[in-house]
């Protein structure tokens, strides 16, 4: 399954971060996690600790470099820098009836800051070994009506 970052909900850190020193202030490595429950409703004061990490045989959070990411690029709305890149996460043995993983979110390297997350627009569904899901990150720098 290919799924990728439609509509991001960024969180105060990061929206600080790319207001204030753009990416000097980022983690050089960020973890991207799979979540299998969280709030009703992911808001800019969301934390990583309102998430419930996904639990499948094979699951764990992805390493992501900032300095791998690819960009900077116009989002297809035209209205804000990216950056993106892209992780996989391939599940191991799954005990019936399998796992239902409903989005993602990024960390710090400690996993106590949290970047963004997202609420995938389908669920991803784990009920066999050796399915993949390749995820397209996009993370936003800076809204295009700020460059003026």
């Amino acid at each position: 399954m290919i799924q990728q970052s439609i509509s991001p909900i960024l969180s105060r850190p990061w929206a600080e971060t790319v207001q204030g020193a753009m990416l000097g202030e980022l983690s050089a490595t960020m973890h991207v996690h799979l979540f299998t429950a969280a709030p009703g409703t992911i808001t800019p004061g969301t934390v990583p600790g309102d998430f419930t990490p996904a639990a499948f045989a094979g699951y764990s959070a992805q390493s992501f470099l900032s300095a791998d990411l690819n960009g900077p690029a116009l989002s297809a709305n035209e209205n804000a820098v990216l950056l993106f890149g892209v992780v996989s996460f391939l599940a191991g043995a799954v005990v019936f009836p399998g796992e239902t993983v409903l989005g993602y979110y990024i960390t710090d390297s400690t996993d106590a800051i949290l970047y963004q997350s997202e609420y995938f627009p389908e669920p991803w569904i784990v009920t066999l070994p050796g399915q993949l899901l390749s995820l397209e990150i996009l993370l936003p720098t800076m809204m295009v009506g700020s460059l003026s």
